[in-house]
């Protein structure tokens, strides 16, 4: 009986030294986890937002390198002087490449609006329908901001499709001091 005593006292010390590990060691261990767990969902929940944040940054850094490239061509069509010879070139040749015939360019008196100087252009000339329409689409694709303000077209002949056509167009260019 001795042993059995021995034995249940044995098994009793066991199971209380297993308890006490469990209530000292395991749990705080199962809490200590369940805090760090806590902490790395909040991190994570951080690094979304920053991670959100940092793309709403770089989507918001892309347009403005598309603004500044639309400044800089905007710049670049509204230029800081009349530089009328250089347009008066570039027209010409529009002009030759659309074949357009009997070509007639009066450029009028500048004035200013809203703080851009404002060169308004008569011209005159025969040509097709095609070739009105492709002088159109080049006066369009030049670099520098021109407007064409009117247009007037009437058939030369009867029978024939030659037109003849008037137009003013505003060529635009940035006020300073000279000017």
């Amino acid at each position: 009986m001795g042993d059995g005593r021995q034995q249940l006292a044995t098994g009793i010390g066991v199971f209380c030294i297993l308890g006490a590990f469990l209530y000292f060691v395991v749990k705080p261990q199962n809490a200590r986890l369940s805090e760090l767990r806590q902490q790395v969902a909040g991190l994570k929940l951080q690094i979304d937002n920053r991670t959100h944040l940092g793309s709403a940054a770089l989507a918001t850094e892309l347009r403005l390198q598309q603004c500044n490239q639309r400044l800089a061509s905007m710049e670049h069509s509204i230029p800081t002087n009349v530089r009328l010879g250089p347009f008066l070139e570039e027209l010409s040749k529009s002009s030759a490449q659309s074949k357009l015939r009997h070509v007639d360019v009066s450029p009028e008196s500048p004035y200013a609006v809203d703080g851009l100087g404002v060169l308004p252009i008569r011209m005159s000339f025969e040509s097709s329908f095609t070739s009105l329409y492709d002088f159109l689409k080049r006066v369009e694709s030049m670099d520098r901001m021109v407007y064409v303000e009117q247009i007037g077209t009437k058939r030369q002949e009867e029978g024939t499709a030659s037109l003849a056509t008037e137009l003013t167009m505003h060529v635009f260019y940035e006020l300073s001091e000279e000017n």
